[in-house]
């Protein structure tokens, strides 16, 4: 008799290989479970027992659906808790009956705490906002969410994506005329006003900037040297880049940029800057590094995202080009209220929750 049970280390086997096996899945059991070693067992916040890594459906020996979800250390309304982020929802056609037993599991869990969901699809949209899942975009500053400052390093590319078919060929051309005209823009980038480095170890001074900050904003992801070490330094990412900046031997801020390269341009991307007192010299520090380290590292562009609107007025007086990213289809859940507490109080939403940052 199928049940719905929840993911432990004992069904991990059964659970990828009912994964890879799934209908268009191109991914082996192996990397499954390499999944799940970061998920869940090199996690810092599913270590309690009693926090949730998914839930399956068992049939006997094997698994006919899973939803999962991946914990994360968040800071909701003041108090440290591992919020949820739902991430692969299938079920196989002998069990699709229990597809929404596998839903409400996870919505009851999130009741708790925060229950991110990042990636649905059109179907599963009306069905979110039907259980009483939120745009995420609600608690963030209107029009803000997804605007970012852009850094041209190398246009060509990133035009030719976005040039009519016909005036494609122009973009080679009008490379030297944006070039000159970026470099006068973005002279305030020309050195760092205070020093950054490149970590590669999250340690105490982490700690400490986080025991500083960390009433900066009442909702957001926790900063701890923990958190970030297990979010920057895993082997399935070894793109991640930690940067730190510093004033008198002091971290007072941080920036995780990740490659996020497509087929139309080499991108690298800030998915969280992480400050002290909304500071302009650390931004305009961590900036002009990442400009140069990206030119190195023969980056076409740069993009950091407005995570809040100070954010967004410092980066857009350094001269970065205001851009609009797509948007995303971002939702959330969790009790009334405390959902209700979440529009009235400050938060600061970085690109670090929702399965996408958690896939190779």
């Amino acid at each position: 008799m199928p049940e719905i049970a929840p993911v432990t280390p004992a069904s991990y086997q059964a659970l990828a290989a009912f994964l890879a096996g799934f209908d268009g899945d191109p991914d082996t059991p192996e990397t499954w479970i390499s999944r799940f070693d970061f998920w869940w067992d090199r996690n810092p916040s599913a270590r309690e027992t009693d926090t949730p890594r998914g839930w399956i459906v068992r049939d006997g020996e094997r698994v006919g659906g899973f939803f999962g979800v991946i914990p994360m250390a968040f800071q909701v309304l003041g108090e440290e808790m591992p919020a949820l982020n739902a991430t692969t929802w299938r079920v196989d056609e002998a069990h699709r009956n229990l597809s929404m037993k596998l839903m409400l599991r996870a919505i009851q869990a999130g009741k708790r705490t925060l229950l991110f969901n990042t990636t649905p699809n059109d179907k599963v949209v009306p069905m979110l906002e039907s259980l009483k899942f939120r745009p995420l975009h609600t608690l963030t500053s209107p029009g803000q969410s997804r605007a970012c400052g852009l850094l041209p390093l190398n246009p060509e590319p990133f035009l030719r994506a976005r040039l009519p078919g016909a005036l494609r060929p122009l973009s080679g051309a009008l490379r030297p005329m944006i070039n000159t005209y970026q470099n006068f823009r973005l002279r305030g980038l020309d050195r760092e006003t205070l020093p950054v480095t490149r970590l590669t170890q999250a340690g105490d001074e982490c700690d400490d900037l986080w025991r500083r900050t960390r009433d900066q904003y009442r909702t957001t992801a926790v900063r701890s040297a923990e958190a970030i070490n297990w979010y920057c330094f895993r082997k399935d990412r070894p793109d991640m880049i930690l940067l730190g900046c510093r004033d008198g031997g002091r971290l007072r801020g941080y920036a995780i940029l990740w490659d996020r390269s497509d087929r139309n341009s080499r991108k690298l991307e800030c998915v969280d800057l992480w400050i002290e007192e909304n500071d302009r010299d650390i931004v305009q520090s961590l900036v002009s590094h990442t400009r140069a380290l990206a030119g190195e590292m023969k980056f076409d562009i740069a993009l950091f995202p407005h995570f809040s609107p100070a954010l967004g007025s410092i980066l857009g007086s350094l001269g970065l080009v205001g851009w609009q990213l797509p948007a995303r289809k971002e939702y959330y859940s969790t009790e009334e209220t405390r959902a209700a507490r979440l529009a009235q109080e400050s938060s600061f939403w970085a690109d670090t929750h929702g399965d996408t940052s958690f896939f190779p």
